[in-house]
This record gives C-alpha cells, structure tokens and sequence, in this order.
C-alpha cells in the first residue's frame, strides 16, 4: 500500500543537535563573564558604584543561563521526539494510508479551510493517523496517542463519539464566516465576519457553556433533536466498491434522517446542503473519489423539515495496494451553536462600535464647545476697582467634558458681576446646558437685576429648558466699586474664601437651593464690605474634591494660604492656590476665580 507523509514539511529541517552546540559555546562564554564581573567585584571592594555594576553583570549572565538551558532542554526534547518518530510509526496500528489535503475549490462563504487543530483539551481533535477506528468504532483506550487518554469519552459502540461540545475555533486570526442558521424557518440568519486573533476562542468558550447545558438537558430528557445543536461529531463510511455504507448514530441526528432509512448514498450528499454550498460539496465528494485526496471544509446540511445545521467537513479516502480508494470516511461536527455565537458577537461588535463611535463624536463636539466658551486659561483682566484671574482644570479623564463655567464681567452701570457655576453630567448635554446658562447670566444681568434675581432666572431656565434628571450650582455676586461692598447670592454652591491681612476664611452662604429643584425656589442675598488688598477665591466643587481626602480638610489647606497671597496679584494667587493643594489632575473638571481688590 502507499504510504504518504502525515504532515508535509515546509522549508529545510535544521538538525537540533546542532543548536545544542552553539549554546554550549555561548554557555561557556557566559560562565567566562561571570567570573570576569565575580572578580571585578572583589577587584573594587571600595567603590561602590563599580562593586553595583559587577554584581548587575553577575544577575545578567544568571538570567541569560537560566534562558539557555531552558532552550537547551526544549532542544534536547525535540532531538528526542525527532528520533522516536520511526519508532511511532512503525507501532501506529491504523490502517488508514492517507493524509488529508486541503481542498482546491470552496466558495467564499464557506469557513476557514485549516484542519482541526490538534491541542490538548479539544475533545473533538484527533491526529490523521487515528482517525479511522474512531469513526464508528469504539474507541480502544489503549490504542490511544498518551494526550488521548484523558479525552472524556461518552456511551459506547457507534455512539461513543459524543464529545466537543462547542466546536473548535481557529484562532489564529482567519476567523470564521460567521453565517447562522434559523433552525425553526431553515433560513441564514446572517453572515459576518469573525476577524481578529483568538476571537473563535472567545465564541467557543461561549459555545461551550450554551453546549454543555443543552447535552446535560439531552441526556435528562432522553432527546436526540436536543444534542443536534450541541457540538456532537458524527462519522460515516462510504465502501465504494460495493456501494454499501455505515453511518454513527450522530449522522443520522445531523442530517434528521429516519436510521431505517438506512445511510444516504456518497453521490446524493450534495442534494442535501444549502443551495449556495451545493457545487462546494460537489467538489469536496470529487476530491475524495475521483482525485484521492482529502478534503475538509464548512457547509450548511438542510433537513427534510427545512431546519438547518452548520457542520465542518473532514474526509479521508482509504486506498488499495494500487492507490485506488475503496473507501471513504467522514467525520462531521456540529458548528451551528460556535456559528450562531459568532454572529452574535459580530452585530454586538457592530453595535459597539455605532455606539463607540457617537460618543466618539459628541465628545468633540462638546470639547470644541467647551474650549470656545470656557478656555482653560486666560490672562487677568482689570475690571473697575478689581483684578481677576481665572484658570479651569478639565477633568484627568478625557471622556468627562463637564459643564464647570465662570464669568467676570463689567455691567452698564460701572458694577462688576462675578459668577462661576458647575452642571450636573458630563458630555454634551453639560456642555450645552454650561452654555446656555453663561449666556443667560449675562443677559439677566444686563438689565440690572441683582444676584438673588439672576439665579431665579437661571433656576427657571434649568427647570424648564433642560432636561429633567439635570441640576446646577452656581455662585453670582455684584460688586460696586464706589463702596466696595460685595452683594452675592448661591444656589447650592460652595461659598467664596475671603483673605484679609493674610487671613482666610469662609463667608457665611446665604439661604439658597440647587438650580433645578423646584419650580421657584427662594434666594436670599447677602453683603460683604471688601478692604483694599483683600483677595476673594471662588471655586467649583471639582477643586477641593479628590478621592481618599475629605472635602473639609481641602478647604483647610486652602484657608492656610493667606499669608502667601499678602500683595499678590491674581495670577499669582492662582498659582499659589493650586500649588498649595498639591496636583493638577482632577476626577471631575473643576475651575478657580481669584479676585484682588485695588
């Protein structure tokens, strides 16, 4: 009989013996700079800098060793099994005399064409040369390659070639064709894509879960249609020569065929696949019969009740003393459950990536929106009988454009208006609603209402124009250089930080609620007399608050500054403030207004 190689070799076979030798020599070479660095290091006992260097040498060449041998044991493994592979094949009782090769012809949307691949743990993965006396026959456990033995093997006789549940993916990034099937209309489900490395492993995994409770249900209730869907493998031989043919109980359960039927013909196979995969099958029977080769590949078999299944295709023709086959085996598996997975997965993929996508492009559009209206920075402005500096802080991640705001702003009537303000939420919608209500300060302002009216007006536009799960806090004041006296007003805002003669500390709030929480809640004003050379900080509640440190001790740190601020300018206030708390990286956005009076 003829016998062909079980695995073709691409390229030349280098001789491990040879690698062996060249790392002895670069061994040896390590052990040389070994002791050159162990008598370095006693050489320079006094410096310590070249005593470090040595012993860094010393770990290098240990860590370098310990690399080759484990090269050198993996290469002695490898000269061992190179050496018993006569020995293995002469002891390989298969009578199967042939290999599979890969199909020339499959349509492209059939499945990758790699053979299964052969790992350990895959229960459904057989090497060639074992692959006939496990079709039908039961498995001897004796004659079973040693990473064989631990394969669970369920049942007996023509149903002992139950396992694989799940499928095998290929994982080395071909992916699938990602095609399902509608088991109840017999229709594709949809097809896509499966690209990516180890993807199949991600959708076998899952597969196996759906497939290991749908065979635990099957053996319950005593079910053969449960298993169908399960990742069973079923097996076939077809004799050519006398026409008859051996069908595994699985086979039947596949292709839902009555066994008093008895097995379908070779030549009829095709009738029984989807329209699209018809002339695939064809070519695949062709290979086997006419060419003797082995074919493998991905169809979908159509029941007689129009349900349909997605099997992967192994062939083997087994040949006579003249290179004629005579025989033919086939291994199905079952691929419906690992299919249906990975079209699930494609169109969760898809959805992610719209979704990934929109957030993609609000994001820019409320960042671009934020940096217009609420640059980061800007330089002091001089307002009548004030200076002011402001600075924001967006927040450390990039995704969390918030609705922090300020304003500084010198009113018709020569008082200047002071206001910084902070919206619920993050993206666009924030963005906006910061916007919005920084253009509806001004206008209120400008028709000299007072800080208390303001945020009425603010409160009715939060409450009725924007959406209904949104707040906002926000601090107004007015003040008037003539007497220097500050009148402000805050609706759940933290209140300003006043230093005098190097003093910090907190003014008493006003009553005042959140923006947004009624309809028309009460404001009440307050009014503090401003001293020359007083410095008044107004912030947003994104400064003093920070993960593992409470918010009462931030302001603390903040009160303690004031000595620091005596004759400053409100630049350099800022600087001083945020260089007091110690970081610039902020979980939420968070801005700063430093005002000194003149």
């Amino acid at each position: 009989m003829r016998e062909r190689p079980e695995r073709p070799v691409d390229g030349p076979v280098v001789d491990p013996t040879q690698w062996l030798a060249h790392i002895r020599r670069m061994r040896a070479e390590l052990d040389g700079l070994r002791g050159g660095s162990a008598t370095a290091a006693t050489t320079v006992a006094g410096d310590d800098a070249a005593a470090a260097a040595a012993h860094r040498r010393a770990l290098l060449c240990d860590l370098l060793a310990c690399s080759l041998s484990r090269t050198a044991d993996y290469l002695a493994g490898l000269s061992l099994a190179a050496g018993d592979e006569e020995h293995h094949q002469a002891d390989d009782p298969g009578p199967a005399t042939s290999t599979p090769a890969r199909s020339a012809v499959r349509p492209p949307d059939v499945g990758p064409m790699a053979p299964f691949p052969v790992s350990a743990g895959d229960d459904g993965v057989l090497p060639w040369r074992h692959l006939r006396r496990l079709f039908v026959e039961p498995p001897d456990r004796e004659s079973l390659l040693p990473d064989q033995r631990g394969t669970s093997w369920a049942g007996s006789g023509a149903d002992g070639f139950a396992g694989g549940a799940g499928g095998s993916g290929d994982g080395d990034g071909d992916g699938g064709v990602g095609s399902g099937w509608d088991s109840a209309s017999g229709r594709d489900a949809g097809s896509g894509g499966a690209s990516g490395s180890g993807e199949d492993s991600v959708c076998t995994s899952a597969s196996a879960a759906v497939g290991a409770s749908e065979a635990a249900a099957a053996s319950a209730a005593t079910s053969g249609s449960a298993r169908a869907g399960c990742g069973l493998v079923a097996s076939a031989e077809w004799h050519l020569d006398g026409g008859n043919a051996r069908w595994s109980a699985e086979m039947y359960e596949l292709f839902g065929r009555d066994p008093r039927l008895g097995p379908l013909p070779l030549d009829e196979l095709p009738a029984h696949v989807a329209d699209e995969d018809r002339s695939f099958v064809d070519e695949l029977v062709r290979d086997l019969v006419e060419h003797a080769n082995g074919a493998e590949g991905e169809f979908r078999i159509v029941r007689g009740d129009g349900s349909g299944v997605h099997v992967q295709f192994v062939g083997e023709p087994v040949l006579d003393a003249d290179g004629v086959p005579h025989s033919v085996w086939v291994l199905l598996r079952d691929l419906t459950q690992l299919r249906r997975t990975q079209v699930a997965l494609t169109r969760t993929r898809a959805q992610l990536l719209a979704q990934r996508q929109l957030v993609r492009s609000e994001h820019r559009v409320a960042a671009e929106l934020q940096r217009v209206v609420m640059p980061w920075w800007t330089r002091p402005a001089s307002l009548p009988g004030l200076e002011v500096a402001t600075r924001y802080f967006p927040a450390e991640q990039a995704s969390k454009v918030g609705g922090d705001w300020y304003d500084a702003l010198a009113l018709p009537g020569g008082d200047v208006l002071l206001a910084v303000g902070d919206m619920s939420g993050h993206g666009l919608v924030a963005a906006s609603g910061m916007t919005t209500l920084r253009g509806a300060l001004q206008g209120v302002a400008m028709t000299g209402a007072g800080p208390a009216e303001v945020l009425r007006a603010l409160n009715r536009i939060v409450v009725h124009t924007l959406p209904a799960d949104k707040v906002a806090t926000a601090v107004c004041a007015r003040f008037d250089p003539a007497t220097r006296v500050l009148t402000w007003a805050q609706g759940g805002h933290p209140p300003p930080l006043l230093y005098r003669d190097g003093v910090g500390s907190a003014l008493t709030a006003p009553f005042g609620m959140l923006l947004g929480a009624i309809d028309d809640p009460e404001f009440v004003e307050a009014h503090t007399e401003l001293l020359a050379e007083d410095v008044l900080l107004v912030f947003t509640d994104g400064l003093v608050e920070r993960r593992g440190r409470g918010t009462e001790e931030a302001v603390r740190a903040l009160l303690d500054v004031g000595p620091q601020l005596l004759g400053s300018d409100a630049r350099t206030c800022v600087d001083v403030v945020l260089s007091r708390l110690g970081h610039t990286r902020y979980e939420d956005d968070a801005c700063v207004m430093a005002v000194c009076v003149r």
